[in-house]
């Protein structure tokens, strides 16, 4: 049986603790792809949360984002296939954790949105500094939207 597709994670398997890709982990993947193996990134993130360094890479096209719940065609821009929470199961479930010292976001035409009392205190979660920097980087895929 030959390999013909590798999802990977990024935070903390493609990328090392600082959110880089080492030139091991590059060269592995150029090999892979070379060999005609398809690269396919997975993350918590939306497609635009994937680093420009992993998504430049020639080969990789496809993407699994959002937790599992898109397929995405990163080269054309186009989702593949979608399995979303309905608006009214994902306003239950803030209702649920709305008094709980948990931190929630959603994700809306490609961006992850958040309230200000998360976005503004992220260290209170347990958000890594890494992830901190590049949810607040300026063009982030990141933004508040609301505050409640």
């Amino acid at each position: 049986m030959s390999i013909r597709l590798i999802a990977l994670d990024l935070d903390g398997t493609l990328l090392n603790s600082k959110k880089e890709l080492t030139e091991r982990n590059r060269k592995a993947l150029e090999t892979c792809i070379a060999q005609g193996i398809w690269i396919v990134p997975c993350t918590g993130r939306t497609s635009m949360g994937i680093p420009d360094f992993v998504r430049g890479i020639p080969g990789v096209r496809y993407a699994i984002t959002v937790n599992g719940g898109m397929i995405e065609d990163m080269e054309e821009s186009k989702v593949l296939d979608e399995h979303l929470l309905k608006k009214e199961t994902a306003l239950e479930l803030i209702d649920l954790v709305k008094d709980r010292h948990i931190m929630y976001d959603a994700y809306i035409g490609g961006q992850g949105i958040s309230e200000d009392k998360f976005y503004n205190h992220l260290e209170d979660y347990r958000i890594t500094p890494e992830i901190q920097m590049l949810v607040k980087k300026p063009g982030s895929w990141f933004r508040v939207l609301w505050s409640m």
